[in-house]
């Protein structure tokens, strides 16, 4: 991925490093340690794009009142670690490590377990007594539409009218004809990367962003940039007064501008609408076109629900426009009912793109989204009030369970964007939380850049307040006591505490998939797990020590993988030097003193593949010799 920003300033910088001097237990360290590992930390949070070019050390030892000595130094630490590239004539660019380009793939998980609470989708249950009674309007009315033509590319005339009525009632005049029924928010987004991106052509998206967007535009081998949030301030970069992505969109000419304005996901951040104008004019005049996502819109909390994006953009910059939509959040995700309005030449293109895709969206949720829009069985008001509770008890579960935790509250959206406390990494808790039984989807999964927001969670709270709260304290729902955020993290988060790993009533515990002569195995499996306290990142070979299990002799980590086995990272084993050697040579113990490795399966979880895991799968290897003796023998 190419950073956004081609530099960043000394004074720009300075101001995103804040207090960066770090005084610890026996004194000051070096500063030119304490300035790599903050700006180390700025790239991975994606407030600093990967590629950017950092500043000369000259500026820049002056805006930070330090010798050139120390940033010559700490900008080399950043490139021995991999954060950054020297090019000679060019400058210092941030990059990161290879190790880190295992990113997580894909978002869902196919569960058959009843008792895993999934928060990895931010969306809505369905309303039940709505659902029917619009599916029911829907029945009555499919047979009449039975004798006309099989497939409508461009959706029902009927669904199209409802969604520009839509339109036109919030204060933007529409007519059918711009509009263009897809299965989704996300199949107008496929639909878009299809049709106007080709490989090389650059994409401007916001850092975080929706995590399939980056899927569909890196399917189509483009290019993605991702323009980084303010924090605070969002889309304008406090300091200057600018709007970066306006800034980058007349710099870079890309082929697409993706932006989220209303209650940004995952961030839940609001777009003023003077920005709007200023965006769309700028990806205008550079030839880009510019899409906007308004598919949580409605999901409007402590505000007013905002004007379509389009009332602040001028006729001229609106036809370069694009604006997609669905009842997805609104109403429910399994009405696959979406749309984009956009001019109406590129819908009759568009329309005829979708062919080698998906044909036309299905009839029978086309009618059900006319009852929902034109019916009067829309459920938005009641999804605005769900929303508030569930942030309310969210809020003060996290705020009780993990106090080190922070966040904006979003004035509207379906989820938090969580940042962890120093030294916690999202990927990790994630696997740990689903040793508890819940499954969440990590901060990287929505960086354009692999490895960035390491440190950020996206929490959603779309569920029922007494699913969130187990959720963060865990409890019932078949898990066991521990589960949930609050046992895969422990009450200190996700240092040094007591970490269990307890088998949920379904599903077992995440464990090699051996068979034992008798329970002892188990037994022993389980008490090597229980030990209170364990320390963060314990792994089995370590806490074996020559004789088998016992205390913890070093840093030790577990990662259970999604087709339920453990992967484990971190320092070699703390095995004795025959036991190492012979793990490392594939022996097993008996007569000859041998050891044999469990083996491992690759798991459905993608930042568990590629080069990490590899090198996780041979410690693994190594660490197993603890539970080699109780493995039956010959298999």
């Amino acid at each position: 991925m190419d950073g956004a920003a081609s530099a960043v300033g000394p004074a720009q910088l300075a101001r995103l490093l804040g207090p960066w001097r770090v005084v610890g237990e026996s004194g000051a360290h070096p500063a030119r340690q304490a300035l790599a590992e903050r700006i180390r930390s700025l790239i991975l949070d994606g407030r600093i794009a990967v590629g950017a070019r950092l500043p000369a050390e000259r500026p820049l030892s002056e805006a930070l009142q330090v010798s050139r000595t120390t940033i010559t130094a700490a900008y080399t630490l950043l490139v021995e670690q991999g954060y950054a590239a020297a090019r000679r004539g060019s400058g210092t660019f941030t990059a990161l490590p290879e190790r880190l380009f295992a990113r997580p793939t894909g978002g869902f998980h196919d569960y058959g377990d009843p008792d895993l609470l999934d928060l990895s989708c931010a969306g809505p249950a369905a309303p039940a007594a709505e659902l029917r009674a619009a599916t029911a309007w829907a029945a009555e009315r499919l047979p009449l539409l039975a004798a006309g033509n099989t497939f409508r590319p461009y959706g029902l005339p009927e669904m199209r009218e409802a969604i520009a009525e839509r339109y036109t009632a919030r204060g933007l005049p529409t007519s059918p004809d711009q509009i263009l029924v897809t299965s989704g928010a996300q199949g107008a987004i496929s639909l878009v990367a299809r049709l106007l991106v080709r490989q090389g052509d650059r994409v401007l998206l916001e850092g975080p962003t929706f995590a399939n967007v980056i899927d569909s535009f890196t399917a189509s081998r483009a290019r993605l940039y991702p323009v980084p949030l303010d924090e605070t301030s969002g889309w304008l970069d406090g300091a200057t007064g600018q709007i970066p992505l306006q800034q980058a969109a007349s710099r870079l000419s890309p082929r697409v501008v993706y932006t989220i304005p209303h209650f940004h996901n995952p961030t839940g951040m609001l777009m003023p609408p003077e920005q709007a104008g200023r965006i769309a004019r700028a990806a205008r005049r550079s030839g880009a076109w510019l899409l906007a996502d308004e598919t949580i819109t409605d999901i409007a909390l402590d505000v007013p629900v905002p004007p379509p994006f389009a009332t602040g953009v001028s006729p001229a910059d609106a036809e370069r426009l694009l604006v997609c939509g669905s009842l997805g959040k609104s109403f429910w995700g399994g009405i696959r009912v979406g749309w984009l309005r956009a001019p109406s030449r590129i819908v009759h293109e568009l329309a005829a793109a979708r062919a080698s895709l998906d044909l036309a969206s299905p009839v029978i949720d086309q009618l059900i989204g006319v009852a929902v829009l034109r019916e009067g069985m829309g459920v938005e008001d009641d999804r605005r009030a769900e929303s508030r509770a569930g942030r309310a008890v969210l809020e003060t579960e996290l705020r009780e369970s993990m106090p080190d935790w922070t966040w904006h509250t979003p004035p509207g959206g379906l989820s938090l964007w969580v940042q962890l406390a120093e030294g916690e990494e999202s990927t990790q808790l994630v696997y740990r939380a689903g040793t508890h039984g819940l499954v969440l989807q990590s901060g990287p999964r929505f960086g354009a850049d692999p490895g960035t927001y390491e440190r950020f969670l996206r929490v959603p709270f779309s569920q029922t307040p007494e699913v969130l709260r187990e959720a963060a304290r865990g409890g019932a729902h078949g898990a066991g006591p521990g589960a949930g955020l609050g046992g895969a993290a422990g009450s200190g988060g996700l240092g040094p505490a007591a970490v269990r790993y307890r088998p949920r009533r379904r599903g077992g515990i995440w464990w090699p998939r051996t068979r034992c002569r008798t329970g002892q195995a188990s037994e022993a499996r389980r008490d090597l797990v229980a030990q209170d306290p364990l320390p963060y990142g314990t792994g089995l070979g370590d806490a074996a020590g020559p004789g088998g299990p016992g205390p913890a002799a070093g840093p030790r980590s577990l990662l259970p993988c999604g087709s339920g086995l453990v992967a484990c990272e971190g320092d070699r084993a703390r095995l004795g030097n025959s036991q190492h050697q012979q793990a490392r040579d594939g022996r097993r113990p008996g007569a000859e003193g041998a050891v044999r490795p469990v083996a491992v399966r690759d798991g459905e979880h993608g930042a568990v593949g590629d080069l990490a895991q590899q090198a996780r799968r041979k410690v693994l290897c190594e660490r197993a010799a603890v539970l080699a003796p109780f493995h039956e023998a010959g298999e």
